[in-house]
């Protein structure tokens, strides 16, 4: 038995071709929406950070927890 690992070495080169080609596309496209929306960078940098710093033992609820108390009053829920 071939693992998916495997199989994907044995591309032939126009199957290369269009994997890279894709690749490309979706790097260009998660690029232009990070340029359309330049609030993503530093938010997500403070919150890699703030793991980082604290080490949460359940880092998804901390980044639940450290957006919530980032929502204006009026939109948080409570827990």
């Amino acid at each position: 038995m071939v693992s998916t690992a495997l199989k994907k070495e044995f591309f032939d080169y126009e199957g290369r071709v269009r994997v890279e080609k894709h690749a490309r596309e979706v790097v260009e496209r998660n690029a232009q929406y990070i340029s359309e929306h330049p609030e993503i960078t530093p938010v997500l940098h403070d919150i890699l950070q703030h793991l980082l710093i604290h080490k949460p033992e359940e880092p998804l609820a901390a980044i639940r927890d450290y957006a919530r108390t980032r929502l204006p009053p009026a939109r948080r829920q409570p827990m």
